[in-house]
């Protein structure tokens, strides 16, 4: 799609059934949410599977075959293609060829359903604005419940663990800005709350991917901040950036620090993350082409170690640039940048043209468009930032933030 292809406000806006908004943010909630973790009274209802076959469903009723094809002909909807080809093409040429398929197959379908139904439901504004709001009250009670939470550093359930659960924290606060400045009544109540507990759960995380992630994120707020309100929003970003300064802990701070002591673990031992990431740089410089397949790392680093006896670890990644150029060589990296970096592109692209017409107009649905482009390429910006120390190169929340983006150009 080119530039002309943005529709004007005055397009009948797009909308779907409430069913296809409430089944939409209910999967998200499990999906990468884990709702039913942060609720543990969920977790006997097994919604994932069922979530996933719903939603399935109901995109298929309701998602129209055009806007589809119009996803697949962005930027990100072609890297999407191409890393998911490679992957399912490299598959014979992996480390462990079952666990590749077993991955792509049962797990990766996931992520990318997530990123499909962001980028088409994200077209209905009304669908949207459901989506947000479920995921930052969602967000708000993770929060609370780590501020409940024992000593110890802070984590969702059993399958995020504290720097996935920092990464989660991150990518919430710009949609807790969106609902502060552009709703009224209780949901902006629910964005202004979330925006300190998100702050107080990546604190109780103890992850110093987490809290270098928010450092990044508040030069990026100022450079987004909204005409007209640049003043009281840096004062407000400076304020929170102080803010959470101050509510370091003596263990946040110590931890915080020691990222940047050359005598730290990862710095020094065999399963640190320097020594991580120079394997992989050879992985990658061993197979450039078809990488070690998909979910392939852990089983690679298995096999560099064979030789050690007792006490191997199945050491991840720690950097989803490394990961993903590992498992599906440089062809599939490139499909995933373009993924990423598209995403970027085309959500500030509707962010300046929506300020231009603002400027223009004082049209207020002009000021909503374009905070919404805004955050979503912040909160797709903070993913990327965390996920240089995580292994989050499938996670449903990283392409939950690229199909966001998709959604606004579309």
């Amino acid at each position: 799609m080119t530039a002309a292809a943005i529709p004007t406000l005055r397009t009948p806006p797009l909308r779907y059934p409430q069913a296809l908004a409430v089944c939409v943010s209910v999967y998200f909630l499990i999906a990468f949410g884990r709702a039913h973790e942060i609720i543990p009274q969920l977790q006997p209802l097994r919604l994932g599977i069922l979530g996933a076959l719903v939603t399935a469903g109901m995109a298929f009723r309701y998602f129209r075959r055009a806007d589809f094809a119009a996803l697949l002909s962005t930027t990100p909807g072609k890297g999407l293609v191409l890393a998911t080809a490679f992957a399912a093409l490299t598959i014979p040429t992996g480390i462990w060829p079952s666990a590749s398929f077993n991955y792509l197959s049962k797990v990766h379908y996931n992520a990318l359903l997530v990123f499909t139904c962001a980028a088409l439901a994200f077209m209905d504004r009304r669908t949207m604005r459901w989506i947000v709001l479920a995921l930052v009250i969602d967000v708000m009670l993770a929060g609370a419940a780590s501020i409940r939470a024992p000593a110890g550093r802070f984590e969702i359930g059993d399958t995020y663990d504290a720097n996935e659960t920092a990464a989660f924290f991150v990518m919430c606060i710009p949609w807790g800005i969106y609902l502060f400045l552009t709703e009224k009544g209780w949901p902006r109540w629910v964005g202004i709350a979330s925006i300190p507990l998100c702050v107080i759960g990546v604190l109780k995380t103890g992850s110093r991917g987490g809290l270098l992630g928010v450092g990044a994120l508040l030069p990026f707020l100022i450079y987004l901040s909204p005409p007209k309100r640049r003043g009281p929003f840096i004062m407000a970003v400076i304020g929170g950036g102080l803010a959470t300064t101050l509510a370091m802990g003596e263990q946040t701070t110590y931890r915080l620090m020691k990222a940047f002591d050359t005598e730290e673990y990862n710095y020094t031992t065999e399963d640190g993350r320097v020594e991580v990431w120079k394997r992989g740089l050879g992985y990658i410089a061993a197979a450039p082409l078809h990488g070690v397949g998909m979910d392939g790392f852990g089983y690679k680093e298995l096999a560099s170690k064979s030789d050690k006896g007792f006490g191997v670890r199945q050491t991840a990644a720690h950097n989803m640039y490394i990961q993903v150029a590992a498992e599906l060589g440089l062809i599939g990296f490139t499909g995933f940048m373009m993924m990423l970096l598209g995403g970027l592109q085309i959500a500030g692209k509707v962010r300046v043209r929506m300020g231009r017409r603002f400027a223009e107009q004082r049209d207020p649905e002009a000021f909503r468009e374009m905070l919404r482009a805004g955050m979503a390429q912040l909160s797709l910006y903070s993913v990327m930032c965390t996920g240089f120390f995580l292994s989050l190169g499938y996670s449903s929340m990283l392409y939950f933030t690229v199909g966001a983006a998709c959604g606004q150009w579309l």
